[in-house]
């Protein structure tokens, strides 16, 4: 399970408690500068990827591949790794997976979205995250500007450039069954992602817009998410 920029694993406690009982095991890696991983010097994609990459082929064999369950930085991460070692995965469950191209306009909306100066913004950072944010979130807000605005998220989000987005045709090439979630209320990422994706990614792609779910369906509503494992489960044989 891998977690968004910002965020830690911690963010899929609900998910993983629900999946035990499923899963020989369930790993729950942290990325670069993130939670109680190391932080690197500077955080790009390639850093990004190299770390991840180091980490899971320790765990994930080709004689056992894994089902990986990815939201927004994660999915993209996920779906790098896919393309890297097809045959160390089973199959791809996706929350509002990034990656896809944006304009500059765009990349420049996503830069601001994520730079939180007060608590305010932290409110209004929530409510682009969440169909609803429970009240409880307002105890996080302080937390959330220091998270958003360390230098690890920061100076990912600068570094992006054309040449980190995925390629149509590099997508398409993906084998392993795939679920993407793409909550009707998510503000995070533009619609043109998901058009992307639908556009990129393999025909039998299962694409699914529940409503009252914003960025993050595994806060919002982990029994959907899990429901959505476990149907990738069966397929994925």
């Amino acid at each position: 399970m891998l977690h968004g920029i910002g965020a830690t694993a911690t963010a899929y406690l609900a998910v993983a408690r629900m999946m035990r009982p499923f899963a020989e095991r369930i790993l729950l890696p942290e990325l670069p500068g993130h939670g109680r991983s190391a932080t690197p010097p500077k955080l790009d994609r390639a850093t990004l990827a190299t770390a991840v990459r180091e980490a899971l082929d320790h765990w994930v064999s080709e004689s056992n591949p894994a089902i990986f369950l990815g939201s927004s930085l994660g999915g993209a991460t996920a779906l790098g790794y896919t393309l890297e070692s097809p045959s160390r995965v089973r199959a791809l469950v996706l929350a509002s997976p990034a990656g896809a191209p944006l304009s500059d306009a765009e990349l420049g909306e996503l830069r601001t979205r994520f730079n939180l100066r007060s608590r305010e913004d932290a409110r209004r950072f929530f409510s682009e995250l969440l169909h609803r944010p429970p009240a409880v979130f307002r105890l996080l807000e302080r937390g959330l500007v220091e998270q958003l605005g360390s230098e690890t998220v920061q100076g990912f989000l600068a570094s992006l450039q054309e040449e980190d987005f995925f390629r149509e045709q590099a997508l398409a090439s993906i084998r392993c069954p795939i679920v993407v979630l793409w909550g009707q209320s998510d503000r995070i990422l533009p619609r043109s992602s998901l058009a992307f994706l639908r556009a990129s990614l393999p025909s039998g792609t299962s694409f699914e817009e529940p409503a009252n779910i914003g960025h993050s369906p595994h806060l919002e509503n982990p029994a959907l998410v899990v429901a959505k494992l476990r149907e990738i489960q069966r397929v994925a044989l």
